[in-house]
């Protein structure tokens, strides 16, 4: 698939991401990486989450320079995933609140028509919700067929909670539950910029 390939790494940080974070530098400076955005899951502050934008990856490509940047503040890696999203997502990760939800289709769920009510419910969210959402996009992980993530933005956890309030958004996100096993987290995104 064309386009950028973000990766998502969810993980508890060491002591030595609290005392300095500039540990991130040295994934600024692997070859390829366009931005990277980092924030804090609202739902569980122990978790830190990394969204890594590569302009390209080749497909061999061992992680052995993230693996060594990571060994530096990471003390518990959750999930590291790759997705090219369906649409851009970068200013999703910029609002002060970034959904990120993660959901694996049931087998014996037919993958296209799930995924055309998904993007009609976005565009519901759209409508029904301008002032708070800003649409971000989905995408198919890489290392698993059946699993997705989507990213929608966020002015605050209060316009989300508008999805729940909202009876014909209610009813479309319960329909949307029942073919899926999912996850829905919140993480407090900046773009990351070195501090050198």
């Amino acid at each position: 698939m064309s386009g950028p390939l973000y990766e998502i790494l969810k993980f508890v940080v060491n002591d030595a991401y609290k005392q300095d974070p500039r540990v991130l530098d040295g994934l600024l400076d692997i070859p390829d990486v366009i931005d990277i955005w980092t924030g804090t899951e609202v739902q569980d502050k122990q978790y830190l989450y990394i969204v890594v934008k590569w302009s390209s990856r080749d497909p061999s490509y061992d992680y052995t320079d993230v693996k060594t940047v990571m060994e530096k503040f990471s003390k518990d890696l959750i999930y590291n995933r790759s997705i090219h999203f369906r649409a851009p997502v970068d200013d999703a990760l910029g609002t002060p609140i970034t959904e990120i939800a993660s959901f694996d289709v049931k087998d014996a769920v037919d993958i296209e028509p799930y995924l055309e009510k998904l993007s009609a419910f976005h565009q519901k969210i759209k409508e029904a919700l301008a002032d708070d959402a800003v649409l971000g996009g989905y995408g198919r992980v890489e290392e698993r067929l059946r699993t997705f993530v989507v990213l929608i933005g966020w002015q605050s956890m209060q316009g989300f909670q508008k999805v729940l309030g909202n009876k014909d958004l209610l009813a479309a996100a319960v329909k949307l539950q029942g073919p899926v096993d999912f996850d829905i987290k919140h993480g407090r995104m900046t773009k990351y910029v070195t501090k050198h």
